[in-house]
């Protein structure tokens, strides 16, 4: 079955399978550099899926002694 996105996340139509496949997917991130799409989402969860630029996954990824 398909998942749809919550009523409040406004993406473009091209967008919106990515997002939903993820919580479809039950991922805890998503990564994409589309800060044109993505750009209002970034640092924040939706429906649990986390939306980063791939920079910020490895920065918050790392230990704090590297």
């Amino acid at each position: 079955s398909e998942t749809s996105l919550p009523a409040r996340i406004d993406l473009a139509e091209k967008d919106a399978p990515i997002l939903a496949a993820a919580i479809g997917a039950s991922c805890t991130h998503l990564l994409t550099g589309d800060k044109q799409h993505f750009g209002a989402l970034f640092g924040k969860s939706v429906d649990g899926v986390l939306v980063l630029m791939p920079a910020d996954y490895v920065r918050q990824s790392r230990p704090l002694d590297q």
